[in-house]
């Protein structure tokens, strides 16, 4: 475990699967900018690419329990970082037929939309 301390000195420790989690986040968002803000806990963000990227960032960031649920048309895989976040990418979202990873936790969502 890693110490880290706030800003008022307090002392917090951060396991390994977080840090490894929160570094295969970073590696993701790399070469991203932000999206439009939301009104509620998600961020978003914009990157450049396509499906084919999106499932590429999917897999490199070293997810566990993999699952294929595409089914009519839209294409969903899901896996779990080693913190336990919920990580999935989709060919399109709900409102836009952009190509989307997302990053769960808890209430909080930070949503890739890829752009060509």
């Amino acid at each position: 475990m890693k110490k880290v301390f706030s800003r008022r000195r307090k002392i917090h420790y951060i396991s390994e699967e977080k840090e490894k989690s929160d570094k295969a986040v970073e590696d993701v968002l790399d070469g991203s900018e932000k999206g439009e803000p939301t009104k509620g806990r998600t961020k978003q963000f914009d990157k450049p690419g396509d499906f084919d990227d999106a499932l590429e960032d999917f897999d490199k960031m070293g997810l566990s329990d993999v699952e294929d649920r595409s089914e009519n048309g839209k294409i969903v895989k899901i896996g779990k970082l080693p913190d336990g976040r919920n990580v999935n990418v989709r060919n399109k979202s709900k409102r836009e037929s952009r190509p989307t990873l997302e990053i769960q936790e808890g209430k909080k969502r930070v949503k890739i939309r890829y752009i060509n």
